[in-house]
């Protein structure tokens, strides 16, 4: 009876301690990190599909040396929030965002244009009735004297502010469109990569929705992924995995993959191209990696 007992004890310590192990060890403990990036905005924002695909494989290229992953959701943040959060390094490791200079001092930025600089390559959302006053415009001065639609945490906003666009800022990224089709500003500049998608998934709730058909205006724009400072390792990993991507050419695959289409359909070669500045950049910039830029000109002479 005693032995009967001292087992059933046995037993039941055991139970206990595994109990604890698994509350206390965490995931990555068992050969599997998980990494927390940022959330669609809405269901019908995909502007992360593309990013967490190229996270993926990078993650991949890498796991030979650096062990299992798994990719998950961080729960739903703004963009002010979600650089606050970074700094915690809890809720959320990663995300991919326009650079500007605060987050590159307070963040880990991995200096690869992620988008190649297709952010920065900006064409416009207007309302259909409006497309005869885009296309008489002959300069990048014609647009300045109109509104542009931005969001009042996007780092496009100050940049053209600062540069001498007319901007009216929104709160809410759906309600953008909105604003848009009321008239509360002229145009909605949205990366070539964005605009196309965004149209698609919104033109039955606004039937006036358009994209502008003659018109880019063209300025260095990086996206980076941006890693919390809490796990520098992390951030290494990933600009490993990504520099192999880019050495053996499935980085610009998959870059193509999800944007040749867009390219073409947007039709450059025949927009009049409009240079502007960005004051945002910092000096560490890889402006002189070409390789790591979009070459407009390849698919249309600019308007310089």
């Amino acid at each position: 009876m005693e032995d009967f007992v001292l087992a059933t004890s046995l037993l039941s310590f055991s139970i206990i301690a595994v109990a604890i192990f698994l509350i206390i060890i965490p995931t990555d403990s068992f050969g599997q990190e998980v990494v927390l990036i940022n959330a669609p905005l809405s269901e019908k924002d995909h502007r992360g599909d593309y990013p967490r695909e190229l996270l993926q494989r990078a993650l991949t290229k890498t796991q030979p040396t650096h062990g299992k992953f798994k990719i998950e959701y961080a729960p739903l943040m703004n963009w002010k929030r979600a650089k606050l959060m970074l700094e915690h390094g809890s809720s959320i490791h990663i995300i991919q965002a326009a650079t500007r200079e605060e987050w590159e001092r307070d963040l880990i930025p991995i200096r690869i244009p992620i988008m190649k600089g297709l952010l920065g390559s900006r064409i416009f959302l207007i309302k259909r009735q409006a497309q005869a006053k885009f296309s008489a415009i002959d300069s990048l001065s014609e647009i300045k004297q109109l509104t542009a639609g931005l969001g009042s945490t996007w780092s496009i906003g100050s940049i053209f502010k600062q540069t001498g666009f007319k901007v009216e800022l929104g709160t809410s990224y759906e309600g953008l469109f909105g604003m848009l089709i009321e008239e509360r500003f002229d145009y909605f500049p949205r990366g070539i990569n964005e605009a196309l998608d965004e149209y698609e998934h919104r033109k039955e709730k606004y039937p006036d929705l358009h994209i502008e058909e003659t018109l880019l205006i063209n300025l260095p724009l990086p996206v980076y992924f941006f890693v919390t400072p809490k796990k520098a390792e992390l951030a290494d990993r990933v600009k490993t995995g990504l520099n192999m991507m880019i050495k053996d050419g499935s980085f610009d695959h998959l870059f193509y993959k999800f944007h040749q289409a867009m390219l073409e359909k947007i039709n450059i070669n025949s927009r009049k191209v409009f240079h502007t500045i960005n004051p945002n950049l910092t000096s560490e910039t890889p402006l002189a990696r070409k390789e790591l830029w979009l070459d407009l000109k390849s698919y249309k002479k600019s308007n310089e």
